[in-house]
């Protein structure tokens, strides 16, 4: 029984670290067709910086060392490569139109729902480093990802007030907490 708990951990983890490494190559395609060669410098990284993949291509790097396999994680980048692509695919098929047409209409609230998922994810991996099942560097990197999007995407920015403005109303009972959670809004908003 023993042997098999750890296979299947290890095959999760393996299986998780390859998805990881597929996104890692999808977006770094993308990335080196619309920006071109890049150098070990200064211009090079600011230009990636500027592309909307930049946020998707640090975490992929940082989940494919050292995260604990996390469905949640893999949900906004999966959904954003999906968003992305079905526009530009040709109409061939019945289907692809119907598709390219909910995006067209349903887009706002599917990025809403993204940015929802990208910030509740946040609370998931903070209460897995207590849990001792995570890296105390995992909810670091994960906020400067989410730093990254919210430069390229109002919605993170509307989602991060709204958890704000709930959170601060319910320190309001728990006043010990509040100086901290102030903090680490300061250190978000960054």
């Amino acid at each position: 029984y023993a042997l098999v708990c750890w296979f299947s951990t290890f095959l999760a983890e393996w299986t998780f670290r390859l998805a990881w490494l597929c996104v890692l190559i999808a977006y770094g395609t993308i990335a080196h067709a619309s920006v071109g060669p890049l150098g070990a410098n200064v211009a090079s990284f600011q230009k990636l910086s500027a592309r909307t993949e930049a946020p998707f291509l640090f975490l992929a790097i940082v989940c494919m060392i050292f995260a604990t396999p996390m469905l949640a994680l893999l949900i906004p980048v999966t959904v954003f490569a999906i968003v992305n692509m079905v526009p530009t695919m040709p109409k061939l098929m019945p289907r692809v139109e119907e598709m390219q047409n909910t995006i067209k209409t349903q887009g706002p609230q599917i990025s809403a729902a993204v940015a929802s998922v990208e910030f509740s994810t946040l609370f998931l991996i903070i209460l897995m480093v207590f849990m001792g099942s995570s890296s105390i560097l995992m909810p670091i990197t994960y906020t400067q990802y989410l730093q990254m999007r919210a430069k390229h995407s109002p919605d993170i920015c509307n989602v991060g007030r709204s958890y704000k403005n709930s959170i601060s109303g319910y320190l309001n009972y728990v006043p010990f907490l509040k100086g901290p959670f102030e903090f680490f809004c300061n250190m978000m908003s960054r």
